[in-house]
């Protein structure tokens, strides 16, 4: 170390002030070289909370107290439609007699139904029946309609119709499935 300093002695002052100014640009470029990247991190991280900033403040506009009401209001809604109300067996009857009803309504005849077992997913239970119908086709486009805007969320999953060429017969004779998702 005296070395360096014996060195530095020997040094006239016009060199001595040259190597401090250089001695200073060096660290001053070396703290400026460490600066960047924690310069960088900084201006990333400003610019992410003003986005999640933003973020927040729009998701408050959306779950104001009214609007939070009023989605849980239509969940209940819909939750009273479709949620399980009884056994299988009284799912079973009621989605037979919206069937029924609707066939009637609609002046189809219902030559045979025949249940399906019902389908136990994650969610719910999804229930079929198969119906063999005999129709024209003015009843049978109603008792499409029907079915598809029953308040039991009713769907046609399989529709097969054949002409019937009997003089006395519906000019329609067909198979279809109908099946209903009831959550648990």
């Amino acid at each position: 170390m005296s070395g360096w300093l014996e060195r530095l002695s020997g040094l006239t002052g016009r060199q001595q002030m040259g190597l401090t100014v250089a001695l200073a640009l060096a660290v001053v470029a070396g703290l400026n070289l460490a600066a960047i990247p924690i310069r960088k991190w900084f201006a990333t991280t400003a610019r992410a909370i003003e986005v999640e900033g933003k973020r927040v403040a729009h998701n408050r506009k959306v779950l104001e107290p009214g609007l939070t009401e009023a989605v849980e209001e239509a969940y209940r809604k819909v939750e009273s439609v479709l949620k399980k109300k009884g056994s299988t067996a009284e799912e079973t009857a009621a989605m037979f007699g919206t069937l029924e009803t609707l066939a009637r309504e609609a002046r189809v005849n219902l030559a045979g139904v025949k249940p399906q077992e019902p389908q136990v997913g994650a969610d719910g239970e999804t229930y079929r029946v198969d119906l063999e119908i005999e129709a024209d086709m003015t009843g049978l486009l109603k008792f499409l309609h029907g079915v598809e805007s029953s308040p039991q969320v009713l769907r046609v999953d399989q529709l097969q119709l054949q002409p019937v060429t009997k003089p006395d017969a519906l000019p329609l004779k067909g198979q279809m499935t109908i099946s209903q998702l009831v959550f648990l």
